[in-house]
């Protein structure tokens, strides 16, 4: 039996003052993280299985109480890695990383 693929940390700092809801993109489907509370920083575990196959993920947020959404380009990430997703007041000027 092999050991399953090591998970990735999702670190997102909210600088908006709206709550983001928080979702992975993968292959069609869309799985909750959670929320990202306005003002605060944020440390989801991504599991390594969502990964481990074609290592390809895009991150989506949803502002609370408002039309507001983000979306990254694809990532590719790999199982034991860390992204760290940085929302701004304007979502459209979020910024991302992967480590």
């Amino acid at each position: 039996m092999s050991e399953p693929p090591p998970n990735v940390a999702l670190q997102v700092t909210n600088h908006n003052f709206l709550d983001v809801t928080v979702f992975v993109l993968r292959d069609g489907q869309r799985i909750r993280m959670g929320l990202a509370t306005g003002s605060s920083t944020q440390v989801f575990t991504i599991p390594g299985r969502l990964i481990a196959q074609s290592h390809e993920i895009v991150l989506f947020g949803q502002a609370i109480g408002s039309g507001e959404r983000v979306r990254t380009e694809i990532l590719t990430v790999r199982p034991g890695q860390r992204i760290e997703w940085t929302l701004e007041t304007d979502l459209r000027r979020s910024s991302v990383g992967v480590y």
